[in-house]
């Protein structure tokens, strides 16, 4: 209730100097009409991951006025949770592609080439964890893209991103199960 009447909420994002955070300054981050609800979510979230608005690692997001808004993180937050885990061992991404006339599939490591005769059609990532099994995510480019912006004039950029956020969010369920990134998630 205090935060309804524009009280400030002070939120650790893990730097020397706390975040201040409102319902009405989450609104004014936010893209679209969110409610109060939706804004008190989302200055939960940043407090209990530590991510902060102001340097673009966590949005607040509605996609369309009859539906919820969506909490997502910047790529790079899902790699800074995984770092801050005594049991991270890193990870590693390749591509998927398929010859020119689309028949087949055939998945590149990371340090191949890509030939002249193959087309990426997507990506994969891999995450590995101490005493876990290996989590490897594939994401096809058809599946995620929708066509504009990022996803029209860099396809591949935007489905490594997507296959990373992916593998790391089932390599740290606890951490990051419940969040996506906004490369993931699809436009209006």
């Amino acid at each position: 209730e205090a935060l309804r009447s524009g009280a400030e909420l002070i939120v650790d994002v893990g730097t020397n100097t706390p975040l201040k955070l409102s319902i009405k300054i989450a609104k004014m981050l936010a893209t679209g009409n969110v409610n109060d609800i939706e804004a008190l979510h989302f200055i939960r979230t940043c407090f209990i991951k530590k991510l902060d608005p102001f340097l673009n690692q966590i949005y607040l997001i509605k996609y369309k006025d009859d539906r919820p808004a969506c909490v997502v993180l910047s790529a790079d937050s899902f790699l800074r949770e995984a770092n801050s885990q005594s049991d991270y061992l890193g990870w590693e991404t390749g591509w998927i592609v398929t010859n020119v006339t689309g028949k087949g599939r055939k998945y590149i490591g990371p340090k191949e080439d890509v030939s002249a005769d193959n087309v990426i059609i997507g990506a994969w990532a891999q995450a590995f964890r101490q005493n876990h099994k290996s989590c490897v995510i594939d994401c096809l480019i058809v599946e995620y893209s929708t066509g504009y912006a990022r996803w029209k004039s860099s396809p591949q950029q935007m489905i490594r991103k997507c296959a990373k956020a992916g593998c790391h969010r089932e390599t740290f369920p606890e951490k990051l199960g419940d969040l996506y990134s906004s490369d993931e998630m699809p436009l209006p």
